[in-house]
């Protein structure tokens, strides 16, 4: 996982719950220079601080190593978000985990065709 990424995950989910940097710092107890340090992939932030930022944001660190929490690049980013949105990060897992069970069934009927 490196420091872009990692930024850009904290950008956009600071941004997707309408924070400012300023009301995120406070939130995870670091300064406003600190969270524009992160989101712009100049450093990390340890795993303390990547842990409270986590739990502010509500994404699960784990996706965010494997890059699948986040994605500008959706076909449908609005109606997934509002879905999503919805949902805690546990039974987001469980929608993911079903999405690609499901897709995976319709590229197997699609290749037997």
């Amino acid at each position: 996982m490196d420091k872009k990424t990692i930024g850009n995950c904290i950008r956009f989910h600071r941004q997707k719950k309408g924070l400012t940097q300023a009301e995120l710092a406070e939130k995870v107890a670091v300064s406003e220079n600190l969270i524009g340090y992160y989101e712009r992939g100049i450093t990390a932030p340890g795993r303390e601080t990547l842990f409270k930022l986590s739990v502010v944001l509500d994404f699960s660190i784990d996706a965010l190593v494997r890059g699948s929490e986040y994605s500008q690049g959706a076909a449908f980013p609005d109606e997934i978000t509002k879905l999503l949105d919805q949902l805690s990060v546990s039974q987001r897992r469980i929608a993911l985990t079903t999405l690609k069970a499901m897709a995976a069934a319709m590229l197997e009927k699609k290749d037997s065709e």
